[in-house]
């Protein structure tokens, strides 16, 4: 799996509009995507940040050259957000739990 962070930080709430657009303009463009398996994120006050989980790497590279995604960053890049990060990890490890009772 690959799992891609992101985190946005925004000078005001002047365009929270337009920032509420492009995280769901960008999460539904992940969803579309063969081998996306989900998406996780939370606003704090200017802060954004979340995660967007792909089978693979070939997927979550699929989704970031996409060319509505350089549409979509070129305007957070314009003026929308004061900083953008993102990172790429590739999972080490999966194991998981589930209660059977």
């Amino acid at each position: 799996m690959q799992l891609i962070y992101f985190e946005t930080a925004r000078d005001s709430h002047d365009n929270d509009d337009l920032h509420a657009t492009a995280v769901a303009d960008m999460r539904v463009l992940a969803e579309e995507t063969d081998g996306f398996v989900m998406w996780r994120d939370r606003d704090e006050d200017l802060t954004y940040w979340g995660v967007a989980v792909f089978e693979n790497e070939e997927a979550a590279v699929k989704w970031s050259t996409h060319p509505d995604h350089a549409r979509i960053h070129n305007l957070a890049e314009g003026g929308l957000y004061a900083s953008i990060r993102t990172i790429a990890f590739d999972s080490v490890r999966d194991k998981s739990y589930r209660d059977q009772t």
